[in-house]
């Protein structure tokens, strides 16, 4: 049984109900779609964002996949679908309209094309046209034929446009067929800005290749991760994690109506995966978040300290090493609200669940932050909690809790200068 829900389809067994895979997302529907030889229609609204056309999705029943999406060149919304003849009629609540088959299309232009075989505006209307079919393979190649045949500069930026979304669809049903293309994709992220083009648009191709670059880190990253490539699925995840300087909300691709700061975005993905990771696949990853810790303790740079501890503050020893040294430069600043949220991190890792060494270091780090504070009876009261619980670890240059809290018993009982 197939459902059709409000941005997406899935499938579920007749008998069991069970879902079988994973839902599709397809946009938002605006009538009811019609089915014929395997394949549903469904008729959608343009994106949210306006990025995208409305159009008509194919859906292969049997596969279970969606075959490719017909956009109106006009940006016509379609209401509910029929076939009668060679026509496909589109009925709204103020008008019906009716369009050819893709077949006889197809078949026009190709004879079209039979006259001249390296026209680039013919080759644009096939591929256009291969791509409403769900046909992506051969749409990329006759997309690839038009930007080779000398294009103008209006059918080279619709060509590129439309190759980049055909690779994007090919990715996303099936990113080890797509994965060759991974390249020229990137290339196609770039957008060419004419140079006549005024302010606002310029911003509005700046934005497009923002929503390009997004759709690629996200592809590329959720595709390695299927794939079990966890090292290039963490190099992606952190490329996507740096899109706009972490400064603004930017729409997640393949998650409908959702907008994401990159890094919370990018953190909550590779902590997931983290820990769906067997013991073999999490070494390689400890490694690589230990060799991004090195990075950033010899730059020395705060900001990118906060950076870190944001993705990594709750994975693997180099991420509490970040959060500890985070509080310690934080409680060293004369600001109240620094000195408060470094108090909060280590009273976290103090209190939480983690590894007695982490509890125990964070345990030395308060003590050290009171002292700062002034707070000596509270710091006393953490020198103590040194030698009851963690006497036997070792902390910090070679000492244990006992020796610090012996350091502290040392202190309080040698006679002063005066005696």
């Amino acid at each position: 049984v197939m459902i059709v829900g409000k941005g997406y389809v899935r499938f579920h067994n007749a008998s069991t109900g069970q879902q079988i895979r994973d839902s599709l997302p397809t946009g938002l529907p605006t009538g009811v779609g019609v089915a014929t030889e395997g394949t549903y229609f469904l008729p959608i609204s343009a994106s949210k964002d306006k990025s995208n056309e409305p159009g008509i999705v194919a859906i292969d029943t049997k596969t279970m996949l969606i075959k490719g999406t017909s956009r109106s060149r006009k940006k016509e919304t379609a209401g509910n679908l029929l076939f009668y003849e060679n026509d496909v009629y589109s009925v709204t609540h103020n008008s019906i309209s009716s369009y050819p088959q893709l077949a006889t299309k197809i078949k026009d232009t190709e004879t079209r094309l039979a006259v001249n075989p390296l026209d680039p505006i013919g080759l644009l209307d096939l591929a256009m046209l291969q791509h409403d079919d769900g046909r992506l393979q051969p749409a990329i190649e006759s997309y690839r034929k038009a930007l080779a045949n000398k294009p103008n500069e209006d059918t080279r930026a619709k060509s590129r446009e439309k190759l980049f979304e055909a690779i994007t669809e090919l990715l996303q049903n099936d990113f080890s067929a797509g994965e060759k293309m991974l390249d020229e994709y990137k290339t196609l992220c770039e957008v060419e800005i004419p140079k006549e083009s005024t302010e606002a648009q310029r911003n509005m191709l700046a934005a497009e290749e923002l929503r390009r670059k997004s759709n690629f880190f996200c592809l590329v990253a959720k595709g390695k991760e299927i794939q079990g490539k966890l090292l290039d699925a963490f190099d992606a995840y952190m490329q996507f994690g740096t899109l706009v300087g972490n400064k603004e909300m930017i729409p997640v691709f393949g998650e409908l109506n959702t907008n994401a700061r990159p890094d919370v975005w990018a953190r909550g993905r590779i902590q997931n995966m983290i820990k769906q990771a067997t013991p073999v696949q999490r070494k390689p990853l400890e490694d690589k978040v230990v060799s991004e810790w090195k990075k950033v303790q010899e730059s020395n740079d705060l900001e990118k300290l906060r950076g870190f501890v944001k993705v990594f503050g709750g994975m693997f020893e180099a991420g509490t090493d970040a959060k500890i040294s985070l509080a310690d430069k934080l409680s060293a600043t004369a600001n109240e609200d620094d000195g408060r949220e470094a108090e909060y991190m280590l009273l976290a890792i103090r209190d939480g669940d983690g590894e007695a060494t982490s509890a125990a270091r964070a345990t030395e780090a308060l003590a050290r932050l009171y002292i700062r504070k002034g707070l000596l009876d509270d710091a006393v009261g953490m020198y103590a909690e040194l030698g009851k619980q963690h006497a036997k670890i070792v902390i910090r240059d070679g000492k244990t809790g006992a020796d610090y809290f012996n350091d502290l018993c040392l202190l309080y009982t040698s006679p002063s200068p005066r005696d």
